[in-house]
């Protein structure tokens, strides 16, 4: 039935319905059904329906919603929505989603979808992860954040020049499905110098083992001699990718810059690249876009 404590609700076996204190409810059993507790949520056994309070503690497996303030752990399988300010903890299995604002984490296999506002740890990521950082130790889903790191994944460098910049490098995390790109770069000259940094995302299309079409999306910032203005130059480039030998390809192709700067003529420093748009270009709610070209070599 319905037990309502001021203070706590202490049940050895099973309960089946709801619970509801003020400070914690126990329960040495299981649970089906819905438990609301003002600091702590704690069932032994197996829970099956709602759990809402500060934590919530689930010793067997869980399922159906778990909501707190601070963190919610299931010491085996869950299946269902977990919902919390400052962590979720399944230490098994998670068939649902996991959000969080600071970090998820599943021991095992992760089926559904980890949303945190930091970092997303399953050790197989079967879904889709969000965060500022995502770790796995295999994945065959998608993660997107700043940086993604797969064990078993993509670990790669690459260093390339195009139409602009002479002497780039890049690192790419992730998977085939989609790895995060941290780049930098420089051009080398005693009058046309920029150096830049960005970030961006990829997806590889693989054609067998040695073959493959890369298509990424980046965006980076130029340095022109001061910090007075934004100078944004967006890519999206599709590279041919040939494995030459394991650790070891290279790769090229056609690139369409877009640039977004307010910056007059003549206001880089000198030294420093005074027109980075060429003269044949297109013109879009007053930004430039132009065909531009990339080659380059991958390493690992």
């Amino acid at each position: 039935g319905v037990e309502v404590a001021g203070l706590f609700n202490l049940t050895k076996g099973n309960v089946k319905s709801v619970q509801v204190a003020g400070v914690f409810n126990l329960i040495g059993g299981d649970l089906n059904g819905i438990q609301v507790g003002g600091v702590m949520n704690n069932v032994r056994g197996n829970m099956q329906g709602v759990q809402i309070s500060t934590t919530n503690l689930v010793k067997g497996n869980g399922g159906g919603f778990q909501i707190s303030a601070l963190g919610n752990v299931v010491s085996k399988d869950f299946n269902g929505i977990q919902l919390t300010g400052l962590g979720n903890i399944t230490s098994r299995n998670t068939h649902g989603m996991q959000i969080a604002a600071f970090a998820n984490i599943t021991s095992r296999d992760m089926k559904g979808m980890q949303i945190a506002g930091i970092l997303n740890y399953a050790k197989n990521n079967k879904g889709f992860q969000i965060g500022l950082i995502n770790i796995a130790d295999f994945s065959s889903g998608v993660s997107l954040g700043l940086l993604n790191i797969v064990k078993n994944g993509y670990h790669k460098v690459s260093l390339s020049s195009n139409d602009l910049i002479n002497a780039n490098v890049s690192l790419k995390t992730g998977n085939a499905n989609l790895y995060t790109i941290l780049l930098a770069g420089k051009n080398y000259s005693d009058t046309a110098k920029i150096e830049t940094f960005g970030a961006g995302f990829g997806h590889d299309f693989l054609f067998g083992k040695s073959v493959s079409i890369s298509t990424e999306l980046t965006a980076q910032q130029l340095y022109l001699g001061n910090w007075d203005y934004a100078n944004i130059l967006s890519k999206f480039q599709t590279n041919l990718q040939i494995k030459v030998f394991n650790g070891f390809s290279i790769f090229g192709g056609p690139v369409y810059n877009y640039y977004f700067s307010k910056a007059p003529l003549g206001s880089s420093a000198k030294g420093y690249q005074q027109q980075i748009v060429p003269a044949k270009h297109q013109t879009f709610k007053g930004n430039k876009g132009w065909l531009g070209w990339n080659v380059g070599v991958m390493l690992f």
